[in-house]
């Protein structure tokens, strides 16, 4: 299967009599051979497009601020970006969550998924996006570890690979008391493609669509616990649920990852409700075994300290099967979360693959 990309800069026009008879002869061919080996052609557009990012970290908690968007609206608002991700801090020595101020026509969303926050703001009708995400981090080689991340965004907007030279000499970065915060911005191209489907993509198409004999061997089912509201998914999420009662809620989700550290994911969702790390002294003294199956899920209970209005909590489970981490959360007010404790580990026991 063979592949045209038509750069709309070129010209076709003919200005010799050989290019004139070429263009004439050029149509025909690609024709035919259409015709006899199912050329597939597609028309690639490119617009350029611009990413800002910031990176900073403590220990092995680290925080991502990025923002896509087309170059031409971007480069208008930069100022904005530079003053917001200066205003990036650590609150405190022993801190594994950063603060940050909003400009004064910027919103924050909730966390959701992956995220834990979202920062949007409009300029000329178009509305920006900056994700706020924190992830524990798998190496001990900081520098190592931070350019797979780089590539991994160059790669989103078509540029090559960075050599650890490269962040070296290209990066940028400033100090937020002892702390630094690493600045990067990446202009490139956003790629969209159209395809022509062949009778052989369609016939493939129509085969994978029969009902699939190994979905159920990757997607588990679950019975879900009387007055659980379903909400819509979106990302990472495989099931969402909402709990309320009066002015009291909890949202329950359920996604799938590669098996990671669970001390650092535990200590992730701590982070969350602005408690401490644990050591793995203190999750083995602290967490449970739900039964699924002839498995066993890991299941903790994280409540905030009392204290405040409405105290928060999260009761997480963390089951590995089949290669993948399956993580359950209910997050929400301490009320609800113990009320709806025994519905949430009847939840995740009831997992079959």
């Amino acid at each position: 299967m063979h592949s045209i990309d038509i750069d709309a800069r070129q010209s076709f026009f003919p200005r010799t009599l050989f290019g004139f008879l070429l263009s004439l002869c050029l149509p025909i061919c690609f024709a035919a051979c259409d015709k006899q080996d199912g050329i597939q052609s597609h028309v690639v557009k490119r617009q350029k497009t611009e990413m800002l990012a910031a990176v900073t970290h403590r220990e092995k908690s680290v925080w991502y601020f990025k923002v896509k968007a087309p170059q031409t609206v971007l480069e208008e608002v930069h100022s904005q970006f530079d003053d917001f991700f200066r205003t990036i801090r650590w609150p405190s020595p022993d801190a594994l969550k950063p603060k940050w101020t909003l400009p004064n026509n910027w919103k924050e969303e909730p966390a959701s998924g992956l995220r834990e926050a979202t920062l949007t703001f409009r300029n000329h009708g178009y509305k920006f996006e900056v994700t706020v995400s924190h992830l524990p981090m798998r190496d001990d080689d900081w520098n190592k570890y931070l350019l797979e991340n780089i590539n991994r965004w160059r790669k989103q907007v078509l540029l090559e690979e960075w050599t650890q030279a490269d962040l070296k000499k290209q990066s940028k970065s400033f100090d937020s008391g002892k702390d630094k915060i690493f600045l990067f911005d990446f202009v490139g191209y956003e790629r969209t493609k159209r395809r022509v489907i062949t009778q052989e993509d369609a016939d493939r198409l129509k085969e994978q669509a029969r009902p699939p004999i190994t979905r159920m061997a990757t997607v588990p089912t679950w019975e879900t616990p009387a007055g659980w509201e379903k909400i819509p998914t979106s990302g990472i999420r495989i099931a969402a649920f909402r709990v309320r009662k009066g002015e009291n809620k909890a949202e329950v989700t359920l996604i799938s990852l590669p098996p990671s550290s669970i001390l650092a994911n535990v200590n992730r969702w701590r982070g969350q409700i602005n408690l401490a790390p644990w050591t793995q002294a203190e999750l083995d003294e602290n967490r449970q075994e739900i039964a699924v199956e002839n498995l066993k899920a890991d299941y903790v209970e994280l409540f905030e300290a009392e204290g405040k209005k409405k105290p928060r909590c999260i009761l997480g489970g963390i089951l590995v099967s089949g290669g993948k981490a399956w993580f359950f959360k209910l997050a929400g007010d301490r009320e609800t979360g113990l009320e709806q404790r025994d519905n949430f580990k009847k939840f995740i026991g009831s997992i079959r693959f």
